[in-house]
């Protein structure tokens, strides 16, 4: 591809070598996902209406490359906009914008790497990404612990029979089950 291309349109040229080799008419077997990018069909009649695609069956979204773009360049570079390379990539992989996480098959960070390393080869090795940045999230609440809790004694007595009922239940069901003790 001509070093002329933005980081962005490698980038999402990216994910589509990354989710399918490039190609159109894929569909993953065990997950249904479709097309290029790899599209969840559960996602695609929403996010086609939120781009202002318009609807679409599988078989024509399949039978339709430009569409695909169209749709890859609405939400990848929309995530692309909002969270960079990496960030971009691990909510398309994962939901989430945090690339280093761990989990999934293969992990988030290294689906993200993959990525990475394609658009390198896009370029020819000319890309030059920004270091990493820490994905953004909103702030944790704190919880308003200032109300007062008011206990009886009555109350206490009851919870604690209660437990200690559940404890005696345990106990026999441990007492007469084949287990090794």
């Amino acid at each position: 591809m001509p070093p002329s291309l933005s980081e962005k349109i490698i980038f999402i040229e990216a994910i589509g070598y990354q989710e399918s080799g490039g190609h159109y008419g894929v569909v993953n077997s065990s997950s249904g996902a479709l097309g290029k990018y790899q599209v969840m069909p559960a996602n695609l009649n929403p996010w086609l209406r939120e781009c202002h695609l318009g609807t679409s069956t599988a078989y024509h979204y399949l039978h339709t490359p430009a569409l695909q773009d169209e749709l890859a360049k609405c939400k990848l570079g929309g995530d692309y906009d909002t969270y960079g390379v990496r960030g971009a990539a691990s909510v398309w992989y994962s939901g989430q914008p945090n690339w280093r996480a761990t989990y999934g098959n293969p992990p988030v960070y290294q689906y993200v790497n993959d990525v990475i390393a394609i658009m390198r080869k896009i370029s020819g090795g000319k890309l030059q990404l920004p270091a990493p940045v820490e994905p953004t999230l909103p702030p944790v609440k704190e919880a308003n612990w200032s109300g007062s809790v008011t206990a009886t004694r009555k109350g206490l007595y009851h919870h604690m029979a209660q437990i200690h009922n559940n404890n005696r239940r345990l106990k026999n069901l441990l007492y007469h089950s084949h287990l090794p003790r």
